[in-house]
């Protein structure tokens, strides 16, 4: 009797640790998906850090154009300006000869 009880108490020790193994082969299996999970991650994460960082370039790059056309566009109005204060000069000297100087058209 004291056999048998003994082979129970074994049988059931054994069955105990099959559970627990595959207790333990489960939580194995679950760090392993969790660790590709996380590389994964790891990898999305760095694809969009990388994405920004050209996105941010570009916009940083479209700026600066955009910042030298407008100078440009400045200068140029200027230019146009200045050209035009002086052709309105010549016309009003122009026209300041034609009022003193008799006969002249």
């Amino acid at each position: 009797r004291s056999i048998s009880t003994i082979k129970t108490e074994i049988n059931t020790i054994v069955d105990e640790r099959k559970s627990d193994d595959d207790k333990i082969q489960t939580l194995r299996d679950l760090c392993e998906q969790q660790d590709s999970n996380i590389q994964k991650l790891r990898r999305e994460k760095e694809e969009i850090a990388r994405l920004f960082e050209e996105y941010k370039r570009a916009q940083e790059d479209n700026l600066r154009d955009i910042k030298e056309n407008a100078r440009k566009t400045e200068e140029e109005q200027q230019r146009i300006l200045e050209e035009s204060r002086e052709t309105l000069n010549k016309l009003r000297w122009a026209l300041k000869v034609k009022e003193n100087v008799k006969g002249a058209e």
